[in-house]
């Protein structure tokens, strides 16, 4: 069984992520109104940035916005890191 810190921790984030709302998940993102615009902005960022971008629709807002792979800020990606921190102490 994972220890309560890690738990807590876990349900503490996931409920940050879903107060949040549109006003912090949209905060300095641009508003594209089509998923080609997008795409092609997405595009254009990978060339500049030499970074991987992806565009998605927002649930908040519902315009598409560009971003990286949610890799490393999902909550699932979170917990991971937390269980494989318990377990190498």
């Amino acid at each position: 069984m994972l220890p309560k810190e890690i738990i807590e921790k876990f349900i503490y984030d996931f409920n940050y992520a879903m107060e949040s709302g549109a006003g912090r998940a949209c905060e300095g993102k641009i508003q594209y109104t089509t998923m080609n615009l997008a795409t092609l902005a997405a595009y254009r960022m990978d060339q500049y940035k030499g970074e991987e971008f992806n565009p998605y629709t927002c649930p908040f807002c519902g315009f598409y916005h560009i971003g990286h792979s949610r890799g490393e800020r999902s909550l699932g990606y979170k917990l991971g890191k937390l269980v494989r921190k318990w377990r190498s102490t």
